[in-house]
């Protein structure tokens, strides 16, 4: 898998109009359902090429990290770490929010991966992965070999992988539209009109707190 990720060159960049909007309406989703005021440092795990913590960086002290040099090096953030989600290099309750966008199911153990994630959060976890009941995503995991884990990834199961931690859920539920690096500019407006918390859209979502 790691393979796959260091000859990954589909990404597009921080400031492509889809992917300004795709992270400024999540950004708005969190603001919703978490006390930005009580947050200060945030670790995005799986940080990739760094389209979320390039703009919440704006709010947030920040820090990437990623297994992948490659994404690594196209990461514009001022904070970067190479490192495995399943030993993050910080101390116990270092950060106020550890969060991971679509990249559990790229891990054959995700439950340790989000107990390293609880280690080092003293508040907040936030963790999003593609809705399997999409039928954009379906398609996208059945053709991606990559992807296939997609599958197992219900709300149910991402409920279940937060209680088995002892984690307090503060929301679940389904949202979004915009696929960053898929979607063509001329649907953005259309998509970015949609309703963001659905039930069809493209990612489930679960945010808890310790």
């Amino acid at each position: 898998m790691k393979e796959y990720w260091e000859k990954e060159d589909r990404f597009r960049g921080v400031g492509h109009p889809v992917v300004k909007t795709f992270v400024a309406q999540r950004i708005e989703f969190l603001r919703r359902h978490i006390n930005f005021a009580s947050v200060g440092r945030v670790l995005d795990v799986g940080c990739g090429n760094g389209i979320s913590a390039y703009y919440l960086q704006n709010l947030f002290t920040v820090t990437g990290l990623d297994n992948s040099k490659t994404l690594l090096h196209k990461n514009p953030c001022k904070n970067r770490v190479a490192g495995s989600a399943y030993d993050l290099p910080f101390k116990d309750s270092y950060f106020d929010l550890a969060y991971a966008w679509e990249v559990l199911h790229h891990l054959d153990n995700p439950l340790q991966a989000v107990a390293e994630m609880k280690r080092v959060s003293r508040r907040y976890l936030v963790l999003i992965e593609p809705n399997r009941n999409n039928i954009a995503q379906f398609l996208f995991a059945l053709l991606s070999p990559e992807h296939r884990l997609v599958f197992q990834y219900s709300r149910r199961f991402l409920d279940e992988l937060v209680n088995t931690l002892g984690l307090h859920i503060i929301y679940t539920g389904t949202i979004g539209w915009i696929f960053p690096n898929l979607t063509p500019l001329p649907f953005l407006p259309i998509l970015s009109r949609l309703p963001f918390e659905t039930r069809w859209g493209i990612s489930n979502v679960v945010i808890c707190k310790k």
